[in-house]
């Protein structure tokens, strides 16, 4: 289910969607903490957020697919990098799920016209998504480069900075 669309391979299809709606829950996160802000953002990062585990879940179950796929024909070194890079693919999937959850609650502690999103709770709420929005931004980038790493240059013996 998760292996291919038209004979394609899903992971690197699916993975773009990831690198675009990951980052975006965080920094609409980060909008809703800004009371100026906050009405304006509530609906989109709760709908971005869930949208961002969902595509996650989906990127991991492919990544997996893909891996078994390639592991017949891949070298050490690529088995190597694509270890590390579900590693990593894994850990921002499961960062991407708690910030989902972090973001329900913070969209249903602020329903309008409930006086519930307020003091100490709003401050840990707003400290947990800005904290996880440059979690989520750091984990994005850091298995990201490791899936590049993986396709481009598995063994590290090509120096791209050469012309």
């Amino acid at each position: 289910m998760f292996d291919q669309v038209l004979d394609l391979p899903l992971h690197p299809l699916i993975v773009h969607a990831a690198v675009f709606l990951i980052p975006l829950a965080g920094l609409l996160g980060v909008l809703f903490v800004i009371p100026k802000t906050r009405a304006w953002a509530r609906l989109p990062m709760l709908i971005v957020a869930l949208a961002g585990a969902a595509v996650a879940h989906v990127s991991r179950e492919s990544g997996q697919a893909l891996l078994v796929a390639i592991s017949a024909t891949a070298s050490p070194e690529e088995m190597a990098a694509a270890v590390a890079h579900e590693e990593h693919g894994d850990r921002l999937f499961y960062y991407s799920l708690a910030y989902a959850v972090v973001a329900v609650l913070a969209y249903l502690l602020s329903i309008p016209g409930r006086s519930v999103f307020r003091g100490i709770l709003a401050i840990v709420v707003s400290v947990v998504l800005v904290a996880g929005a440059g979690a989520l931004m750091w984990q994005t980038v850091i298995a990201g480069h490791s899936g590049a790493v993986a396709v481009w240059n598995p063994d590290g013996s090509i120096d791209y900075s050469r012309p």
